[in-house]
């Protein structure tokens, strides 16, 4: 799992030299900060993932459970999946405000789409270039990746998400996956979850 290692402050300095933009170019903050949902909001199980973009063990989770956890539990009815920010650096912070400020309805393709380059553009000369590119394919336009990344209440969104999950749940590594307010410990595979994720869903 990924370790917290946050360098806030560098982002800070980023922020000061790109061009502002109003901020009737993007959608409310609170909406854009609102939580993204897959499944029924009324499962009987709520699992929640704190995951970073430059988690390489997140992006394992992405491909390789993610995908049988929607099609066994999440499209069944039987799990509501929530996935939030735990930013581990500053890169994480600007590809996550990316993220929350294209359409939607596209976040979770997106998400999908950033794990799988993740190799890619995490060791790129201009990481940032190539996620604004990334972010095309999901109808995101340089112009709203600016005013994006000058909100600084996005920003602290992003940054209150991890501290919120370190204080409610304790986390430290990504990803963390919580399950009806229980974190799971270890490393999370189907095999891992499944008697969790029914034990949760008869009421245990």
């Amino acid at each position: 799992m990924a370790r917290r290692a946050l360098g806030i402050g560098l982002l800070l300095g980023f922020l000061a030299v790109v061009s502002p933009l109003r901020a009737q170019d993007l959608p409310p903050a609170s909406q854009i900060l609102s939580d993204r949902i897959l499944g029924k909001p009324d499962a009987p199980v709520t699992l929640i993932e704190y995951a970073s973009k430059t988690c390489s063990h997140c992006a394992s989770f992405h491909a390789d459970v993610l995908p049988a956890l929607k099609k066994e539990y999440v499209e069944t009815g039987k799990v509501k999946f929530i996935y939030r920010e735990f930013p581990l650096n500053q890169l994480d912070v600007v590809v996550s405000m990316i993220a929350r400020c294209g359409p939607p309805g596209r976040f979770f393709p997106l998400v999908d789409l950033i794990y799988k380059t993740q190799a890619q553009w995490a060791r790129a000369q201009d990481p940032l270039a190539e996620v604004t590119k990334i972010g095309r394919l999901a109808g995101i336009t340089p112009k709203t990746v600016e005013a994006c990344l000058r909100s600084r209440e996005i920003f602290q969104g992003i940054v209150d998400s991890g501290r919120q999950g370190q204080a409610e749940f304790n986390i430290s590594a990504t990803p963390a996956i919580i399950v009806n307010g229980r974190p799971v410990n270890g490393s999370v595979t189907m095999d891992v979850l499944r008697p969790i994720l029914d034990r949760a869903a008869a009421g245990n």
